[in-house]
């Protein structure tokens, strides 16, 4: 349906809804954006500075667990020189005549003392290998000196540069923090490397156990991660790889920020950063929507404020709409009655608004109308009597006169008489038949047979064939009901007329009948001059008429055709004759439905 066939009460009331929701919509949406907008841009930084603390306390407990070992280094190192100074006999560590490679008696004692794990590495061809160690292999046995080397690293920064070192190793699946020392002689060459190790486990439970103990939001937790992917600490995914995802591989590249994403159905807020000494990556995340409480009150407003107003608009919109509408639909209902030809009517409205003075105006134009009516009836009536009884009485005695005389020159006057009289009653008569089809609304449908009807007709114009040497082609056989009332005489009549007039002499005309759906398709084909397709239309009204050689008309004939088919609920119209020169007319008149 298109907006300007919907009712104006219907518009004024959307128009009253649009005005009292738009507004308050349009703020509480505005309000609920800069809400949302707010929740996500604190949650943003809260994450932030909570990724931000957790990393401050994991190097804390990190730098405790260094601390620790630095200490049970010099611990160690405090022991092992008490007993003596190390020194290489026979290419194997003594001390104070005691043979350390092989022989963990040493290394357990100290460990006994502080705890973790002691080794001792010898320095040779280049390289650290271990040839004492307080843990034992699987199966029992001391490490040999062919088992078990330093790092490169370890070797580079503890023998060659001499400095004490910190590193992590996995010893029997399970990692260990170890400081490295060197082990100088009584000539303070360096021969070998002491390691003090404690467990990392410990330190990790207690960073599990903090982040455990932090709730963000209702659901929310800590998680981390590697550049692997690997899964480091997590509630439930520990050990895992989540490197195909794609919020891993941004939290990875960027090392620090925020990230929203998609987790089992639902919107997650998350800040991280980086931990470099570890490789890791920290994060702090929450589900959004646990944040929205704030939201869903303003939404919760929102929409009771929006039914209010509706309801309020809804209101003013029916009361508004009913003191213009009334009065409209009053005008409007007498405009119908007008139009049906009811003059009798008087709009009744006492306002002083522009209605009011419409009502007036219409009011003063149906008196208008009422007196031109009845001068229209007065004018009918004597078109139709009063002028056709003296041209009725010119062409009989026309008709007298012509019997009576034998001079031609006063012959072809007397006919020129009778042939404009014949004209004026045929113009009389058409316009008084257009007169009345333009009052009547409904005819008096019935079933006819169109063949029978247009048989009737073409019998009726023989004398004019037969004058022109015209011959009819009535392309027809058998019945074609129709829903049609008598006046459809009178569009074959005019049509075949039309025909006639406007076909050269020995010519012919077609007649035909089709099926069209639910109607019959009359068409009458002439050969003739044709008609211009700017006036296919324009023959069609009233006192309008394509020029053709010296044929006259009184362009009423086709406006009468128009006219009558619908009033049929039919159609009517011209088009070029396909076999040549000429139109084709046709009219559409629907089919009798038993």
């Amino acid at each position: 349906m298109k907006l300007q066939d919907i009712r104006l009460n219907r518009k004024l009331i959307a128009f009253a809804l649009i005005l009292s929701i738009l507004p308050v919509s349009l703020l509480g949406l505005y309000a609920y954006d800069q809400t949302q907008n707010y929740i996500d841009s604190e949650l943003k930084e809260k994450l932030q500075d909570q990724v931000k603390l957790e990393k401050d306390y994991i190097n804390a407990t990190f730098s405790t667990a260094r601390e620790k070992v630095s200490n049970n280094l010099n611990t160690s190192s405090d022991e092992l020189y008490s007993r003596g100074i190390p020194d290489i006999v026979d290419n194997k560590m003594v001390v104070n005549g005691y043979v350390v490679n092989n022989n963990s008696d040493i290394v357990v004692d100290i460990t006994n003392q502080i705890g973790g794990r002691v080794a001792i590495f010898k320095v040779k061809n280049n390289r650290a290998v271990k040839i004492s160690e307080s843990i034992e292999q699987n199966d029992n046995k001391n490490y040999t000196e062919t088992e078990n080397f330093a790092s490169d690293k370890v070797y580079r920064e503890v023998v060659i540069k001499d400095n004490t070192y910190i590193d992590r190793s996995k010893i029997q699946d399970q990692w260990y923090l170890n400081a490295y020392r060197p082990i100088k002689d009584s000539s303070d060459k360096t021969i070998g490397i002491l390691c003090a190790g404690i467990p990392e486990k410990p330190f990790i439970n207690k960073i599990k156990s903090q982040m455990k103990d932090i709730v963000i939001g209702e659901t929310g937790y800590y998680y981390v991660i590697n550049s692997d992917g690997k899964v480091i600490i997590h509630p439930n995914l520990e050990g895992e790889n989540v490197l195909n995802y794609d919020f891993a591989k941004e939290m990875i590249a960027k090392k620090e920020g925020n990230i929203k994403y998609i987790w089992k159905g639902r919107d997650k807020l998350v800040g991280y950063t980086y931990y470099e000494q570890r490789d890791w990556v920290i994060a702090s995340g929450a589900f959004v929507e646990e944040f929205y409480a704030p939201l869903h009150n303003i939404r919760d407003s929102l929409t009771i404020v929006v039914i209010a107003f509706a309801l309020m608009g809804s209101i003013f919109g029916i009361w508004f709409s009913r003191t213009i509408t009334k009065p409209v639909d009053e005008m409007l209902e007498a405009a119908n009655k007008v139009s049906e030809g009811d003059f009798d009517v008087e709009i009744k409205n006492t306002s002083k608004d522009e209605i009011g003075q419409l009502s007036k105006a219409l009011n003063s134009m149906i008196t208008n109308l009422r007196d031109s009516n009845n001068l229209k009836d007065l004018f009918t009536d004597i078109l139709r009597h009063d002028l056709l009884n003296p041209v009725t009485i010119i062409k009989g005695y026309s008709d007298v006169l012509l019997k009576m005389e034998d001079d031609e020159k006063k012959i072809k006057t007397l006919e020129t008489i009778k042939r404009n009289t014949n004209k004026l009653i045929n113009m009389i008569e058409n316009a008084s038949k257009l007169t009345k089809l333009n009052t009547v609304e409904e005819l008096d449908f019935k079933r006819l047979d169109i063949k029978s009807i247009f048989e009737e007709v073409i019998n009726n114009y023989q004398p004019t064939l037969d004058e022109k040497q015209m011959d009819v082609d009535f392309r027809v056989e058998g019945e074609y009901p129709a829903r049609a009332d008598p006046f459809i005489e009178d569009v074959f009549s005019n049509l075949l007329s039309n025909a006639i007039k406007y076909s050269p002499e020995k010519s012919k005309i077609i007649i035909e009948i089709h099926d069209a759906d639910k109607f019959w398709e009359i068409t009458v084909t002439d050969f003739g001059e044709g008609i211009a397709d700017d006036n296919k239309q324009l023959i069609f009204e009233r006192f309008k008429r394509a020029e053709k050689g010296g044929v006259k008309g009184s362009g009423l004939g086709l406006a009468i055709v128009k006219r009558i088919i619908e009033l049929h609920g039919g159609e009517a119209g011209v088009r070029d004759n396909p076999q040549g020169k000429g139109s084709v007319f046709w009219v559409t008149v629907e089919k009798y439905q038993e």
